[in-house]
């Protein structure tokens, strides 16, 4: 069977903005590093576990200095068939994804493997070696594409739309160059960033035979010839360039798309002349063709002696023929710094992919062709599915740390105290009047009772005027309120635990209503106490007259197995905590997108707390 390694981006967008993003330009993600960092070169590499929970580290023994050290450790994908990396970049801004794999003959067999890689579940490339082993990963870097804007207008790839992805076909600089040019140079001048390439995109010489080399050394190592360009390609890139020997010759490249199926590409071609800059009386113009076609016109002259020109969208198949010819009447020759060419994907929709996924245990069906060939003879059933729209009215807050790309699946909802029945919309006492007091979320709060533990019941109030959960957040029903438990001593705690069922490392949100009805008449009562989780100081909550009723929200918080919550009394305080209930949710983060077969559920701009209210989910023969 086929295996495939997801990259799976939340976002692909470009949005105008002014400002730049709050955190870096970057993520380095050092796939299998067992430590919180590792320093390569000036650049900080991180662990990759925060991205994906499936999967098994291994340390290789590598002793070749001429290997970046991130490859020294990688991440492999002995179970499932699908093992998926989920990335958050920044909707407003072009990124660069680049994923290193090296084997290094990490399982003693001698038998690299051939596997896969989809973005979004668009298939992205092959990673091509022998068939059917097991796939890894040694590296991936995330780079924004953002330098500068000019009149809210990107410079960066200006004709990649926001539902497009590029894949690199080739990255060339041309010349007399004969190093890589990366973000790893070793004369980096930190006063001068923004000559070089920070955006992590690597550019490989290419020596073309036939061609005079031209260098520009003369340029002022204070000056920045980038500055200006789309794209902003690095300036040792712009100081070199081919060009042909004779005025009338013209320069003939060819771009090998390895398959044969007619595609849309995106080509960019480099052009600078520093020597235009001082000569105002010599000038360069030729024009751009691809496979016959005319494309462009370019002119380099003293006033704009580099140029950056795109080409989108271009329909190749197979080589596509580049040629660059003087222009009729020029006297002088045709010239090229650099090219890039990619090919483009439409990112809108999920292609079906044939496929099974296994994740944390979870069968879901990916588009399969035949179900006998995945379920076993075994049909899936639901017997009732439930969608309740989070909104009382305008003023509401709900679950207010989610978000909009986030789904909650529901761990446990409990209530605590002397209640004995569950708490949910179908209260037989329900009074119409009074319908926000009952939880009309379609939300079910299950009893617990806590042995050792007092119960407390507010049973005063005004049962037909008022309702006590209108100032708090997610409108907990009424009945929850009005009942918790609390320790018999001032300074004794409440422990609860957990259970994830899993011990794989994810992310939870909690939720802690606390609510004592009797503060609202005693000025002198207060009740002060701290939350932890896992022994991690979490929040402190103090209820008093003026405020006698709390929701605390807590995300993201990392668990793993079971987790122990304990909830202390501050030092000094004459009262022990108190509780009425809580929420335990994981965090799910959601691509947006849907596939054409089996269950999954989409909102556009919306947040999504999964509680699946579903009578009876499983197999039957």
């Amino acid at each position: 069977m086929d295996k495939w390694l997801i990259f799976l981006l939340l976002f692909t967008a470009i949005l105008a903005q002014t400002a730049y993003p709050q955190y870096d330009h970057w993520e380095l993600l050092d796939c299998g590093l067992d430590s919180i960092y590792v320093n390569y070169d000036g650049w900080l590499w991180l662990p990759d576990e925060v991205f994906i929970y499936t999967g098994q580290k291994k340390t290789l023994q590598v002793n070749n200095n001429n290997l970046p050290g991130y490859i020294n450790t990688l991440r492999y994908f002995p179970d499932g068939v699908k093992n998926c990396y989920t990335l958050y970049p920044d909707p407003q801004y072009k990124f660069i994804f680049r994923a290193g794999f090296y084997y290094g003959d990490y399982d003693g067999l001698s038998k690299p493997p051939t596997f896969d890689i989809l973005l979004d579940d668009h298939f992205w490339a092959t990673v091509n070696t022998s068939s059917s082993e097991v796939p890894f990963i040694s590296s991936l870097e995330v780079a924004y594409l953002f330098i500068e804007y000019e009149l809210n207008t990107p410079i960066m790839y200006s004709l990649m739309g926001n539902d497009t992805a590029l894949n690199l076909v080739s990255r060339n600089a041309f010349g007399s160059l004969n190093k890589v040019l990366d973000n790893g140079d070793s004369n980096y001048n930190s006063s001068l960033g923004v000559c070089y390439d920070i955006t992590f995109r690597v550019w490989q010489p290419k020596p073309v035979l036939g061609y005079l080399n031209i260098s520009y050394s003369d340029v002022d190592e204070n000056t920045c010839l980038n500055e200006a360009c789309e794209n902003q390609p690095p300036d040792a890139l712009l100081k070199n360039a081919i060009s042909p020997k004779n005025a009338t010759d013209s320069i003939y490249l060819n771009v090998d798309f390895k398959n044969s199926t007619q595609q849309s590409a995106y080509f960019v071609f480099y052009f600078l002349d520093y020597n235009l800059s001082t000569n105002p009386n010599y000038t360069r113009k030729f024009e751009i063709h691809i496979d016959g076609a005319f494309k462009n016109v370019v002119e380099l002259n003293n006033s704009q002696f580099g140029q950056v020109v795109s080409l989108f969208p271009v329909q190749v198949s197979g080589t596509a023929n580049v040629t660059i010819s003087p222009f009729s009447g020029s006297k002088f020759p045709p010239i090229l710094n650099g090219m890039e060419v990619y090919t483009a994907m439409k990112m809108g929709s999920n292609n079906n992919v044939n496929v099974k996924d296994y994740y944390q245990g979870v069968l879901l069906d990916c588009g399969s062709v035949s179900r006998e060939d995945y379920y076993d003879g075994e049909v899936p059933f639901i017997s009732s599915l439930e969608v309740a729209y989070l909104l009382i009215d305008d003023n509401d807050t709900m679950y207010s740390l989610m978000g909009n790309d986030t789904a909650l699946n529901l761990v446990s909802r409990n209530a605590f105290g002397g209640l004995n029945k569950v708490l949910d919309n179908g209260e037989s006492n329900y009074n119409s009047s009074l319908s926000i007091c009952y939880d009309i979320t379609f939300r079910v709060w299950q009893p617990k009772s806590v042995p050792g533990y007092l119960n407390v019941s507010y049973s005063g109030g005004d049962e037909t005027q008022s309702c006590l959960n209108q100032p708090l957040e997610n409108r907990p029903p009424d009945d929850l309120l009005k009942n918790a438990i609390s320790p018999e001593n001032a300074t004794d705690s409440i422990y609860l635990n957990v259970d994830f069922k899993n011990s794989t490392q994810q992310s939870a949100y909690f939720v802690f209503y606390f609510l004592d009805y009797n503060l609202s008449t005693n000025p002198y009562y207060t009740r002060k106490f701290e939350i932890h989780i896992d022994g991690a100081l979490r929040n402190v909550v103090e209820l008093n007259i003026s405020q006698f009723g709390q929701v605390v929200s807590l995300f993201p918080v990392q668990v793993s197995g079971t987790a122990n919550v304990t909830i202390s009394p501050v030092s000094g305080s004459k009262f022990p905590p108190i509780l009425n209930g809580m929420e335990v949710y994981t965090a799910t983060k959601m691509d947006g997108t849907g596939s054409s077969h089996g269950f999954k559920l989409r909102c556009s701009g919306l947040s999504l707390l999964v509680f699946f209210v579903i009578s009876f989910l499983g197999f039957s023969v």
